[in-house]
């Protein structure tokens, strides 16, 4: 059996992730959130954005989500091609196939996963144990690393009820999604005001918000939003959440005349 990541080359991408993966999944919905799929975003508004200091904790993540071949690039930062899939998926089972390939996409866990792949996983001592003797994993980290491994499979749902891998199971059986979905339903009523405030809040930090920006609602109302600070923006958007249920129609509530 042949993982996905075997047939992609890993330019910059570290020998072994030092976050598990749903930690990196993070780093790359705050990329996508920023319009990292058209332009990249740069290593300071991603900080702002995460609420991270530009510190080796931060470089740590984007390494690791690099690592699991998640986002791509060097001080400024891109969804890579899977990541794309993932978080902008063109058919019902691109999504759940694209995490698949971010868990076998590091070096380390394709070995694990190629070994493993059918078994029952031994415990994560003994994982650690065949990551410092048969890899290059130090000491100091082997344990962690397979604790990590471990992690991340029971996030991309591929570890049983019996403790067994199923990675090539997963991969040819990639979850439908129903056409009425919560996610296809979200799609189809718009943004809610958080992501709306979190999408604001990204051009506000990247400094594209220096006019009025105007937001057209279906009522046809306009929605202008002057430059303000950075407290100012926190603000408006804790607002905005204590605000919801008052401001927000129930779904088919019929439309104020104006």
């Amino acid at each position: 059996m042949k993982s996905e990541s075997s047939k992609s080359s890993r330019p910059e991408a570290p020998f072994y992730p030092l976050y598990p993966l749903e930690s990196c999944v993070e780093i790359g919905e705050a990329v996508k959130q920023l319009g990292g799929l058209k332009a990249p975003v740069p290593k300071s508004v991603l900080a702002s954005h995460l609420k991270l200091a530009e510190s080796q904790v931060l470089n740590q993540r984007i390494g690791s989500s690099k690592s699991f071949g998640i986002v791509r690039g060097r001080a400024e930062y891109t969804l890579s091609e899977t990541g794309q899939r993932y978080f902008f998926p063109s058919d019902t089972t691109e999504k759940a196939k694209a995490l698949l390939a971010f868990l076998s996409y590091p070096v380390i866990f394709n070995q694990l996963i190629e070994r493993f792949d059918g078994q029952k996983l031994p415990d994560p001592e003994i994982l650690g144990n065949i990551l410092l003797k048969e890899s290059k994993v130090p000491q100091s980290w082997s344990g962690r690393v397979a604790g990590f491994f471990v992690r991340s499979a029971k996030y991309a749902a591929i570890i049983d009820e019996s403790g067994h891998l199923r990675y090539s199971a997963a991969m040819k059986n990639a979850p439908m999604i129903s056409e009425s979905s919560p996610s296809k339903q979200a799609k189809e009523q718009g943004p809610t005001p958080e992501e709306l405030a979190r999408g604001l809040r990204g051009l506000q930090l990247s400094g594209l918000v220096d006019a009025d920006l105007s937001l057209p609602l279906e009522s046809g109302k306009i929605i202008r939003i002057p430059p303000m600070t950075e407290d100012d923006f926190e603000l408006m958007l804790e607002t905005l959440k204590l605000w919801k249920r008052r401001i927000v129609k129930p779904q088919g509530a019929p439309k104020v005349q104006e």
